[in-house]
């Protein structure tokens, strides 16, 4: 039994030892928190706008009721008819988080670049200053050097994978109604990317409707020439009249997909990053770490101190 209280390493001890190195714990503690301030002065301010907004129509209609009615006469009538029943706004969340749709934002209003080496705001003259270590801000031109397939230049995969960084977007069960964010050094540039970013995907799904309707249109006006059944020329009449609403409400309707409800705003405060807390963890952790290593100096070295002592007289 006290051959097994000597093999252990007891608080008492860790203190009493830390305690006499304290100014050694001081001192690299200081380093540490120099080091921490250091750094986190070094990281830009982040500003982040939010958005909600709500589906301005939840379901396609009765077009999806009447395509499962037509199955039962598509083969008589030899009409092909494709699934539904999908909802426009989960579509529509989802593109929005896809790299295809980003891409062609990106492109439209050119923001590749500042979304890749955008770093820091100047608020003296509301400018958004780009990373001299990434691009010449002179000539424009990429001077970052090539890693492995990626050239100085960056693609719209890179592009993307900045983007969804500060883009976020969470949708409640119960009400459906979407909360979308966007986080980045220039507060007015989160404000505006957020709200054409809502705006492209209005339109977008608006353009895709309309395509799909008038065509869907052009098909049902083939088929009702070929088929004399009356019961299948009732369901294309339905189906007609579906697809000219669904038109007609896509070119009228401002809001599309998403409703509006609190656009994105000018945000007045930073939303990081949290200085305070990046010098606490840095304390924490420095003083986790001093204890470790007198735990680990106590178990190394504290079966040869007793030994050094007894020889000693001591």
């Amino acid at each position: 039994m006290e051959k097994y209280r000597d093999d252990q390493v007891s608080l008492t001890l860790i203190f009493q030892l830390a305690w006499r190195n304290k100014v050694w714990l001081l001192l690299s503690l200081i380093i540490s928190v120099g080091c921490a301030v250091f750094y986190s002065l070094q990281l830009p301010n982040l500003y982040r706008s939010e958005a909600r907004i709500v589906a301005a129509n939840e379901s396609q209609g009765k077009a999806g009721g009447l395509a499962s009615q037509l199955s039962s006469v598509s083969a008589i009538a030899g009409i092909s008819l494709g699934a539904g029943g999908e909802k426009k706004s989960v579509i529509a969340l989802e593109t929005m988080r896809s790299r295809q749709f980003f891409s062609d934002f990106a492109e439209k209003y050119q923001i590749l670049t500042p979304i890749v080496a955008g770093y820091r705001w100047d608020q003296h003259t509301d400018q958004l200053l780009l990373d001299p270590e990434l691009i010449d801000t002179e000539t424009g031109r990429w001077i970052r050097p090539d890693v492995e397939l990626r050239t100085a230049e960056p693609s719209m995969q890179e592009g993307y994978e900045a983007f969804v960084k500060r883009f976020g977007s969470s949708q409640d069960k119960l009400t459906g109604i979407v909360t979308v964010s966007f986080e980045f050094v220039s507060p007015k540039l989160s404000q505006a990317w957020l709200s054409l970013y809502i705006k492209e995907i209005n339109d977008v799904m608006r353009a895709q409707d309309i395509a799909e309707a008038e065509s869907a249109i052009k098909y049902i006006n083939e088929q009702m020439d070929k088929t004399q059944l009356v019961e299948v020329k009732n369901l294309l009449f339905s189906l007609l009249e579906e697809h000219t609403k669904t038109l007609t409400m896509a070119n009228a309707r401002k809001d599309y997909v998403f409703k509006m409800i609190d656009p994105p705003y000018l945000p007045e405060v930073k939303s990081g990053p949290f200085r305070s807390v990046i010098v606490l963890l840095t304390v924490v952790v420095h003083c986790f770490l001093f204890l470790i290593f007198i735990m680990l100096y106590l178990l190394l070295f504290a079966n040869k101190t007793p030994a050094v002592n007894k020889g000693t007289g001591q």
